[in-house]
């Protein structure tokens, strides 16, 4: 088909990941106050247990500070994988 064997070799470790990704357009500008860890805090600055916000609900980090092509899918990837694991830890 035409493709280059140097990105067409096998994938022989397990476990394996896939994910579909359709890019859009959209952004929060603001979201909910966090803790490095994804917690919600109240306007007093107070963690709400078991209450996480990832992806575009916290997204006040990244915006005005770097080029937004594509960031918006890996901060919700990376910051869904962080609240998950604090979350697992509570549990």
């Amino acid at each position: 088909m035409g493709k280059d064997p140097e990105y067409t070799v096998p994938v022989e470790r397990v476990p394996y990941y896939a994910i579909k990704i359709y890019p859009v357009i959209m952004g929060t500008f603001g979201g909910v106050k966090t803790t490095k860890q994804f917690e919600v805090l109240t306007d007093g600055g107070q963690v709400i247990k078991n209450l996480f916000a990832t992806g575009e609900t916290a997204n006040k980090v990244i915006y005005n500070h770097v080029y937004m092509s594509g960031s918006s899918v890996q901060f919700a990837l990376t910051s869904g994988r962080i609240a998950g694991e604090v979350a697992a830890k509570q549990l």
